[in-house]
């Protein structure tokens, strides 16, 4: 009976060095990754900034935010989850994601992150990061 506890422990022993050892090739594979990304970001003739920079600085004026649309974008620039923003704002999940999709569409973009980046180019919501 002794020997089969002491069989266990070195087999739990064994499989928390494994677990170990897998972990850290793991993390030993994506430093790796990672910095073979920054050497290919490195290669790269302009910075994402230099792109952005040529972008339009206005709105046409069909594609201007409603006031609506520019609460939500507010609470948008701030972080929040659709849902939070519906909480905050007293409507319905769905009517946000509505008003999001509208937002991307007039700020041709296709991310949140590039809504808020867009937003604060055409100072539609000034000073609303980290806020």
């Amino acid at each position: 009976m002794n020997t089969t506890l002491a069989q266990m422990n070195r087999s739990r022993q064994d499989i928390q060095t494994a677990r170990h050892f897998l972990l850290r090739q793991r993390l030993s594979d994506a430093l790796e990754a990672l910095d073979r990304a920054e050497r290919a970001l490195g290669d790269l003739p302009m910075s994402f900034s230099d792109q952005t920079a040529e972008e339009p600085k206005t709105a046409r004026n069909d594609d201007r935010l409603s006031a609506r649309e520019r609460d939500v974008l507010t609470h948008l620039c701030r972080g929040l989850s659709n849902k939070h923003i519906a909480l905050s704002l007293a409507i319905a999940p769905e009517t946000v994601k509505a008003h999001i999709k509208r937002i991307f569409v007039k700020l041709d973009v296709c991310t949140r992150a590039q809504a808020v980046f867009r937003a604060n180019s055409l100072g539609y919501v000034p000073n609303a990061i980290g806020r």
